[in-house]
């Protein structure tokens, strides 16, 4: 049995692995450091977005400067299920608490999530930007309990009282979620209060998989919060997939800097690639690679899923060099996949 590799990153360093994209994060960080930009990351899904956007992070963590912070879009749905946009300023300040709780002031997530924390019992000579933080942190789980009842048929009082709030407190305070001034000014006691006493003097939100939100929800959210941001100390750098953005004429005033990823530009870099996914023992024909470059223009995912194809090919043959008849076939395969998913997206409205 060969070991087929699932993504990139299995078979290598995460460090090692952004062939020919050293130009992209150079780019990136010299927005992003130098001249405060907010940075749209865009391009088609599996071209490597994702990727580069954890090499930036990765980098900018060890910046003594800067505090950043990474989010997946997917995941604010969890924060209010019927309305994403309510979810959105709810969940960023949430993991913007949590991340500085452990990163600065290394604290363990369950002390942040104490009963005595959310009674609002703080310790008298506790820190004053640890309470503070403690205060953003109680008032908006105080909302996602109000969340949680509001869509439960039953138990809805239960569930708040064992969380030792009361009903009232949670309906006056959270019924509207947290509107764009109270963001703005908690926004502002994170990066202009907490962050900046430690030497720290902005903070940067990494906005992955933004193309899992509808267009017109990425919109409303970034018309109103990236200036926000902006004026709070806190930059954006935005990370999607294939979207019709040229309509929307607010990216292009909203991000200074966009950066279009593209697949690999030349075959040798493809070649790089795919040796480094290529488990030990098999080999492909030379001229393979070339064909593989070229067919996908250079796509890291799509040359991947055919690569993997090809694999389990040769294992079905039990034979260890990927030939051109089962390249063939691979690629065949792999174009109808993507063929098929393209009539999904086409069919329920969406982009790739």
């Amino acid at each position: 049995m060969i070991s087929l590799p699932t993504s990139a990153e299995e078979n290598t360093d995460l460090s090692k692995i952004h062939i020919d994209r050293d130009t992209e994060v150079k780019k990136a960080l010299d927005a992003i450091v130098k001249q405060k930009h907010n940075v749209l990351v865009h391009g088609e899904k599996g071209v490597g977005k994702t990727h580069l956007a954890k090499i930036i992070y990765s980098i900018l963590t060890k910046n003594a400067n800067v505090f950043a912070s990474f989010i997946s879009v997917p995941e604010l749905r969890s924060y209010y299920p019927s309305e994403p946009n309510k979810a959105f300023p709810r969940a960023v300040l949430l993991h913007l608490c949590i991340d500085i709780w452990k990163t600065i002031f290394k604290k363990d997530i369950l002390d942040m999530q104490s009963k005595k924390t959310m009674l609002g019992k703080f310790k008298v000579f506790e820190n004053r930007r640890k309470r503070k933080l403690r205060e953003i942190y109680r008032f908006l789980m105080s909302d996602q309990v109000f969340d949680q009842y509001s869509f439960s048929s039953s138990g809805g009082i239960k569930q708040i009282a064992e969380a030792s709030l009361s009903e009232s407190a949670a309906i006056s305070s959270t019924k509207a979620g947290v509107l764009p001034f109270e963001f703005s000014e908690y926004a502002e006691i994170l990066a202009n209060d907490i962050v900046s006493h430690y030497n720290k003097d902005r903070i940067i939100v990494f906005f992955d998989n933004a193309n899992n939100m509808p267009s017109n929800d990425q919109q409303e959210i970034l018309e109103v919060y990236l200036s926000l941001f902006l004026e709070r100390n806190i930059q954006i750098v935005f990370i999607g997939g294939k979207l019709p953005w040229e309509s929307f004429s607010f990216v292009s005033d909203g991000f200074q800097t966009q950066i279009k990823l593209l697949g690999f530009s030349d075959c040798e870099l493809t070649r790089k690639f795919i040796d480094k996914m290529m488990p030990e023992g098999y080999t492909l024909r030379i001229r393979l690679y070339d064909e593989l470059h070229y067919h996908y223009s250079g796509h890291p995912r799509k040359i991947q899923n055919c690569l993997i194809k090809a694999l389990v090919y040769c294992e079905k043959y039990s034979v260890s060099k990927i030939s051109n008849k089962i390249m063939k076939m691979a690629i065949e395969e792999t174009d109808f996949e993507y063929k098929v998913m393209d009539d999904i997206f086409k069919r329920e409205g969406h982009t790739k």
